[in-house]
Protein backbone atom coordinates (compact mmCIF):
# COMPACT_ATOMS: atom_id res chain seq x y z
CA UNK A 1 0.00 0.00 0.00
CA UNK A 2 1.29 3.56 -0.81
CA UNK A 3 2.57 5.88 1.80
CA UNK A 4 -0.01 7.83 3.66
CA UNK A 5 1.38 10.91 1.94
CA UNK A 6 1.07 9.91 -1.31
CA UNK A 7 -2.71 8.13 -0.62
CA UNK A 8 -3.59 11.61 0.77
CA UNK A 9 -2.01 13.34 -2.07
CA UNK A 10 -3.72 10.54 -4.93
CA UNK A 11 -7.12 11.22 -3.39
CA UNK A 12 -7.17 15.04 -3.71
CA UNK A 13 -5.93 14.68 -6.98
CA UNK A 14 -8.66 12.25 -7.57
CA UNK A 15 -11.65 14.40 -6.03
CA UNK A 16 -10.43 17.09 -8.10
CA UNK A 17 -10.50 15.34 -11.26
CA UNK A 18 -13.82 14.12 -10.22
CA UNK A 19 -15.00 17.46 -9.53
CA UNK A 20 -13.88 20.13 -11.99
CA UNK A 21 -12.99 18.17 -15.27
CA UNK A 22 -13.33 20.30 -18.07
CA UNK A 23 -11.48 22.63 -16.36
CA UNK A 24 -8.52 20.46 -16.04
CA UNK A 25 -9.06 19.37 -19.21
CA UNK A 26 -8.17 23.34 -20.61
CA UNK A 27 -5.22 23.24 -18.32
CA UNK A 28 -3.40 19.71 -19.23
CA UNK A 29 -4.85 18.29 -22.58
CA UNK A 30 -0.69 16.90 -22.57
CA UNK A 31 -1.29 14.93 -19.79
CA UNK A 32 -1.67 11.40 -20.05
CA UNK A 33 -1.67 9.76 -16.82
CA UNK A 34 -3.18 11.88 -13.30
CA UNK A 35 0.05 11.20 -11.62
CA UNK A 36 1.86 13.27 -14.11
CA UNK A 37 -0.19 16.12 -13.52
CA UNK A 38 1.44 18.97 -12.03
CA UNK A 39 -0.64 21.81 -10.35
CA UNK A 40 0.16 25.04 -8.58
CA UNK A 41 -2.13 26.27 -5.82
CA UNK A 42 -1.90 29.37 -4.25
CA UNK A 43 -2.84 29.90 -0.77
CA UNK A 44 -4.22 33.52 -0.64
CA UNK A 45 -4.13 34.17 2.75
CA UNK A 46 -3.27 30.97 5.07
CA UNK A 47 -5.67 30.09 8.52
CA UNK A 48 -3.36 31.68 11.21
CA UNK A 49 -3.60 35.32 12.71
CA UNK A 50 -0.67 36.69 9.94
CA UNK A 51 -2.30 40.32 9.37
CA UNK A 52 -0.87 41.89 11.93
CA UNK A 53 2.59 40.78 11.40
CA UNK A 54 2.60 41.01 7.70
CA UNK A 55 0.98 44.27 5.93
CA UNK A 56 0.28 42.95 2.65
CA UNK A 57 -1.56 40.00 3.58
CA UNK A 58 -4.85 40.64 2.16
CA UNK A 59 -8.10 40.42 4.49
CA UNK A 60 -10.69 42.11 2.33
CA UNK A 61 -13.40 40.17 0.02
CA UNK A 62 -12.17 42.26 -2.62
CA UNK A 63 -8.52 42.21 -1.89
CA UNK A 64 -8.44 38.00 -1.37
CA UNK A 65 -10.65 37.89 -5.05
CA UNK A 66 -7.82 39.89 -6.51
CA UNK A 67 -5.01 37.79 -5.05
CA UNK A 68 -6.96 34.71 -6.42
CA UNK A 69 -7.86 36.05 -10.20
CA UNK A 70 -4.15 37.67 -10.47
CA UNK A 71 -2.50 34.38 -9.40
CA UNK A 72 -3.94 32.17 -11.95
CA UNK A 73 -2.94 34.71 -14.50
CA UNK A 74 0.47 34.39 -13.37
CA UNK A 75 0.09 30.07 -13.40
CA UNK A 76 -2.01 29.25 -10.88
CA UNK A 77 -4.37 26.38 -11.18
CA UNK A 78 -6.17 26.41 -8.13
CA UNK A 79 -6.83 29.37 -5.12
CA UNK A 80 -7.14 27.96 -1.89
CA UNK A 81 -9.35 30.14 0.00
CA UNK A 82 -10.04 31.40 3.71
CA UNK A 83 -11.95 34.83 4.41
CA UNK A 84 -10.79 37.49 7.08
CA UNK A 85 -12.99 40.15 9.08
CA UNK A 86 -12.42 43.43 6.54
CA UNK A 87 -12.19 45.57 9.63
CA UNK A 88 -9.80 44.00 11.66
CA UNK A 89 -7.69 40.84 9.37
CA UNK A 90 -8.91 38.43 11.73
CA UNK A 91 -9.88 34.64 10.38
CA UNK A 92 -13.60 34.49 9.85
CA UNK A 93 -15.92 32.03 9.04
CA UNK A 94 -18.53 34.52 7.81
CA UNK A 95 -20.84 33.47 4.90
CA UNK A 96 -21.67 36.75 3.85
CA UNK A 97 -17.45 37.10 2.65
CA UNK A 98 -16.93 33.73 1.68
CA UNK A 99 -20.32 34.50 -0.59
CA UNK A 100 -18.54 38.18 -1.66
CA UNK A 101 -14.96 36.67 -2.35
CA UNK A 102 -16.54 33.68 -4.38
CA UNK A 103 -18.79 35.82 -6.74
CA UNK A 104 -16.26 38.24 -7.52
CA UNK A 105 -13.43 35.02 -8.61
CA UNK A 106 -16.14 33.69 -11.15
CA UNK A 107 -18.20 37.31 -12.37
CA UNK A 108 -14.66 38.33 -13.70
CA UNK A 109 -14.52 34.99 -15.56
CA UNK A 110 -11.50 33.89 -14.66
CA UNK A 111 -10.69 30.05 -14.89
CA UNK A 112 -9.01 29.05 -11.40
CA UNK A 113 -10.13 26.56 -9.32
CA UNK A 114 -12.42 28.08 -6.26
CA UNK A 115 -10.78 25.78 -3.53
CA UNK A 116 -12.82 27.01 -0.58
CA UNK A 117 -11.60 25.66 3.34
CA UNK A 118 -13.51 23.85 5.62
CA UNK A 119 -10.41 24.45 8.42
CA UNK A 120 -11.99 27.20 10.69
CA UNK A 121 -14.08 25.76 13.20
CA UNK A 122 -11.18 23.24 14.96
CA UNK A 123 -8.86 25.31 16.84
CA UNK A 124 -8.51 24.31 20.38
CA UNK A 125 -6.16 26.36 23.14
CA UNK A 126 -6.05 24.46 26.20
CA UNK A 127 -6.87 26.73 29.41
CA UNK A 128 -3.32 26.28 31.59
CA UNK A 129 -5.09 26.89 34.67
CA UNK A 130 -8.29 25.02 34.77
CA UNK A 131 -9.29 21.43 33.26
CA UNK A 132 -11.16 20.66 30.58
CA UNK A 133 -11.24 24.25 29.18
CA UNK A 134 -10.51 26.02 26.32
CA UNK A 135 -8.89 29.64 26.72
CA UNK A 136 -9.43 32.09 24.48
CA UNK A 137 -8.77 31.73 21.13
CA UNK A 138 -10.37 28.68 20.62
CA UNK A 139 -12.85 28.50 18.07
CA UNK A 140 -14.52 24.99 17.95
CA UNK A 141 -17.54 24.73 15.76
CA UNK A 142 -19.81 22.03 14.82
CA UNK A 143 -19.31 20.34 11.39
CA UNK A 144 -22.25 21.53 10.12
CA UNK A 145 -20.97 25.11 10.87
CA UNK A 146 -18.16 24.23 9.61
CA UNK A 147 -19.40 22.89 6.06
CA UNK A 148 -22.12 25.64 5.67
CA UNK A 149 -20.04 28.05 2.98
CA UNK A 150 -19.55 24.78 0.73
CA UNK A 151 -23.17 23.78 0.40
CA UNK A 152 -24.26 27.64 -0.06
CA UNK A 153 -21.70 28.57 -2.76
CA UNK A 154 -20.94 24.74 -4.44
CA UNK A 155 -17.14 25.46 -5.14
CA UNK A 156 -15.31 23.41 -7.31
CA UNK A 157 -13.36 21.97 -4.74
CA UNK A 158 -13.02 22.39 -1.19
CA UNK A 159 -10.34 21.17 1.36
CA UNK A 160 -11.24 18.29 4.43
CA UNK A 161 -8.31 17.82 6.80
CA UNK A 162 -8.39 14.41 7.72
CA UNK A 163 -7.08 14.43 11.36
CA UNK A 164 -5.85 16.63 14.30
CA UNK A 165 -2.10 18.18 14.87
CA UNK A 166 -0.33 20.77 16.32
CA UNK A 167 -1.42 24.57 14.96
CA UNK A 168 0.42 27.65 16.54
CA UNK A 169 -0.21 28.18 20.18
CA UNK A 170 -3.27 25.22 20.06
CA UNK A 171 -4.47 22.24 18.03
CA UNK A 172 -6.75 21.95 15.40
CA UNK A 173 -9.07 19.07 16.49
CA UNK A 174 -10.67 16.96 13.48
CA UNK A 175 -11.85 13.81 15.63
CA UNK A 176 -13.98 10.66 13.01
CA UNK A 177 -17.38 11.53 13.62
CA UNK A 178 -16.69 15.49 12.60
CA UNK A 179 -14.54 14.48 9.55
CA UNK A 180 -17.40 11.73 8.19
CA UNK A 181 -19.93 13.94 8.59
CA UNK A 182 -18.07 17.32 7.02
CA UNK A 183 -17.46 14.59 4.00
CA UNK A 184 -21.15 14.14 4.10
CA UNK A 185 -21.94 17.52 3.32
CA UNK A 186 -19.34 17.87 0.62
CA UNK A 187 -20.86 15.00 -0.99
CA UNK A 188 -24.24 16.42 -0.74
CA UNK A 189 -23.26 19.65 -2.04
CA UNK A 190 -21.52 17.97 -5.27
CA UNK A 191 -24.86 16.25 -6.25
CA UNK A 192 -26.22 19.94 -5.96
CA UNK A 193 -23.79 21.54 -7.73
CA UNK A 194 -24.13 19.33 -11.02
CA UNK A 195 -26.00 22.11 -12.94
CA UNK A 196 -23.41 25.15 -12.38
CA UNK A 197 -20.48 22.59 -13.03
CA UNK A 198 -21.80 21.87 -16.27
CA UNK A 199 -21.54 25.92 -17.39
CA UNK A 200 -18.29 26.11 -15.58
CA UNK A 201 -16.66 22.90 -17.44
CA UNK A 202 -17.38 24.54 -20.73
CA UNK A 203 -14.18 25.60 -22.88
CA UNK A 204 -13.14 29.02 -23.44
Amino acid sequence: MPPARFRASLLFLTSLLVTAPGMLRTRAQHVESPLSLKLLRKAVTGGDDTVPKFASVPFKPNQIADEAIDACAAGAAIAHIHVRDPENGKPSMGLDLYREVVERIRESGSPVIINLTTGPGARFIPSSSEANTAAPGSNLRTPEERVRHILALKPEICSLDMGSLNFGKGALINVPSHIEAIAAEIRRARKRHHGYKSLRSQPA
